[in-house]
């Protein structure tokens, strides 16, 4: 759509740009670089800005050892350091927008960008889109693909219970796929607003609340916005504006002013502006316009009082009495209301992806490992939450995998495709899948079907080379040899029809156990190795081609069966899959594989892998005791001792032991193995 609005000859358009400043982090990588006592220490400076947390927090001991590098550093806090283009901004002008504004080039991106920004095109009126893909409602559509539903909207109410209070609770237990509230900061806003608790108290103050109502209310009181009532509402608070009247006006939003519709309809309802004004009015406030603050901002107080009194029949001196807190409510709300537009779509596609989920759960979990395909945490969640479902997920396997995720209905399963898998495809799983219902006799003879589907034709009739190996000597090989060269009534013709499929994606599917119904994984890759360096499918002379099939065959056959270690096949999966499946329950429960480790200014962050019970913890090691004993990811370790301990948080520019947040130390570990 993007690409439309910026290309169409029609219309004239622009992405919108962005100005990228620095913040306190990136502010001391750049002062840092260029100061004698860091320079060339990229280290040392990374494990100063650990220190800071994302608020731009730091500890004073920090500060007052490394006190010229901040100072220096505050001084360019804020200031451009380069342009970019908003994800979704495009502006619209009748004229060209070179002579309107200016265009520019972004890197990464071929369409003209404006040279103004977001706040400058909306203080100036100019139109603009908000274009944006989302992930979610893909997540939607293919999983009512596969669910064999028509694609679900807020107008589906024919098959959509929108108060299912079923489908409520179990967005408060999990909010994976829920758009906007993936977070952990948002999923514990979901969890406590949607508590039996504090619906309860919300259902005394307002009886007939809709649930929608209050979701889209959590969309907006996440945001910079609700920072002022976002505490109130999850703990199920409302707001009393001193009048009924006022309270019933609020009662969607439990009493707050949170959208920029319920500010346009105040000025309507209780001002007597027509609509159209109001929002005027609203927008100039919002942009600080000197005629509306002036001239119609004045106007707001009186004519609020005289409605309350003439049209509601409200007390004048009681409303005079609140008149001045509401007002101020309102003209605060305006400088930072969120489009009502906005959170109830949002919400919408939240509880649509929730009521699927809930009800088409296998549906939902093949739709999701396919969206999400290259974002391996979301992944790892699916995983967690289809395995609570009691639905498997199995690794890609000849015959049963196609390209993307495959829904196996019948058994309540998925399995993984080859999409994911580094340096694969969808269409070499296509490929492969088209061959399922194929017999092989041996692993070559596959080989044979992927890389030489050669054939000779006699009589009108095509006969594939790998047969005739199988079916003569090589006396007679050799005579069709000198056929072909002096008959016209013999020819050979080399084809290969599975051009996708080459010898990298080969070897990692061998190494993931794609093909272990031909034998063992390790057997395969040294088959495999073998017929790749002998067997050459483009060689003419059919007794060549013959001798080396039959040395293939020979080799596969007489190869000891044998797959990989656990060891290395976690290795193979870290290299092709970012993460780890395979799990061994004799396995003791202290052997850990580490996956990731990352060295910090005075601890080791590492996540280790569970080979006994297949799952992933974070761990913190001391920098002292990894320093006598050092390990690096893909090392076998086993722990000897673990804690959990308070996380360190900064708290006022100290760090201190956090009341409920834990973190796993291991204190005494052995390295048995490492890379």
């Amino acid at each position: 759509m993007q690409k439309w609005l910026l290309t169409n000859p029609q219309l004239h358009a622009a992405s919108i740009m962005t100005a990228n400043t620095y913040g306190l982090k990136g502010a001391i990588k750049a002062i840092a670089d260029g100061l004698d006592k860091y320079k060339g220490q990229p280290a040392y400076i990374q494990s100063i800005r650990n220190q800071i947390d994302d608020d731009g927090n730091y500890p004073d001991e920090l500060y007052q050892e490394h006190k010229q590098l901040f100072d220096m550093a505050k001084e360019i806090v804020g200031t451009i350091d380069s342009f970019g283009r908003h994800a979704a901004g495009i502006v619209l002008n009748t004229d060209p927008i070179d002579d309107v504004m200016g265009t520019q080039t972004v890197k990464g991106w071929t369409y003209p960008t404006s040279q103004v920004a977001m706040k400058e095109i909306d203080y100036c009126n100019w139109t603009k889109f908000d274009v944006l893909g989302l992930d979610n409602i893909g997540l939607i559509s293919k999983t009512c693909d596969l669910a064999g539903l028509p694609f679900l909207t807020p107008d589906s109410t024919d098959i959509i219970d929108f108060e299912d209070e079923k489908v409520w609770k179990s967005m408060r237990e999990s909010n994976i796929g829920i758009f906007q509230f993936e977070g952990d900061r948002a999923g514990k806003i979901l969890k406590d607003l949607f508590s039996d608790e504090t619906l309860s108290k919300i259902r005394t103050d307002v009886p007939n609340v809709r649930l929608i109502d209050l979701l889209s209310l959590a969309n907006a009181a996440q945001r910079p916005s609700g920072a002022s009532y976002v505490q109130a509402v999850t703990e199920g608070v409302s707001k009393d504006n001193g009048s009924k009247v006022l309270n019933d006006f609020l009662a969607p939003t439990m009493g707050y002013l949170v959208y920029q519709e319920q500010q346009t309809q105040f000025l309507s309802q209780f001002c007597k502006y027509t609509d159209a004004k109001a929002d005027v009015i609203r927008r100039g406030i919002g942009k600080k316009l000197a005629s509306v603050m002036d001239e119609e901002v004045p106007k707001i107080k009186p004519a609020f009082i005289k409605t309350m009194v003439e049209k509601y029949g409200e007390d004048k001196e009681h409303t005079e009495q609140i008149a001045d807190d509401f007002i101020q409510v309102f003209m605060d709300s305006v400088n930072y209301g969120f489009s009502i537009n906005h959170s109830m779509a949002y919400s919408y596609i939240g509880y649509i992806a929730t009521w699927l989920r809930y009800y088409y759960p296998l549906e939902f979990c093949t739709a999701a490992f396919e969206i999400w395909k290259d974002d391996q945490e979301k992944i790892n969640k699916i995983k967690s939450f289809a395995s609570s479902h009691g639905i498997t997920i199995n690794p890609a396997e000849f015959r049963k995998s196609r390209g993307l995720y495959y829904m196996d209905k019948e058994h309540n399963a998925i399995y993984e495709g080859t999409a994911p898998i580094k340096g694969n495809s969808a269409q070499v799983g296509d490929d492969l899948y088209t061959l399922r219902d194929k017999e092989f006799d041996s692993f070559t003879d596959f080989l044979m079907e992927i890389y030489d589907n050669s054939y000779i034709t006699h009589n009108s009739q095509n006969i594939p080379v790998v047969d005739l190996f199988k079916q003569f000597d090589l006396e007679h090989i050799k005579q069709l040899d000198k056929n072909i060269k002096k008959s016209d009534d013999v020819s050979y013709t080399f084809e290969r029809k599975l051009t996708s499929i080459n010898k990298s994606k080969i070897v990692s599917l061998i190494e993931l156990g794609f093909f272990d119904e031909f034998g063992g994984s390790k057997k395969l890759d040294d088959v495999f190795a073998n017929f790749d360096k002998n067997y050459k499918p483009r060689n003419k002379t059919l007794a060549n081609k013959f001798k080396k099939y039959h040395e293939c065959l020979e080799y596969e056959q007489s190869h000891e069966d044998n797959s990989f270690g656990t060891l290395d096949m976690l290795n193979n999966e870290m290299k092709y899959l970012g993460t780890c499946r395979t799990s061994d329950k004799r396995m003791p429960a202290k052997y850990a594989y580490v996956t990731s480790l990352k060295v910090l200014s005075n601890k080791i962050r590492v996540t280790l892998y569970s080979i006994k019970y297949g799952q992933m913890t974070d761990a913190f090691i001391g920098k002292r005791n990894w320093n006598s004993a050092k390990f690096q990811e893909s090392s076998l370790i086993t722990i000897e001792n673990s804690k959990v301990k308070p996380k360190i948080v900064l708290q006022d520019g100290k760090w201190e032991k956090s009341p409920t947040e834990k973190e796993m130390w291991v204190d005494q570990y052995k390295v048995l193995q490492t890379n």
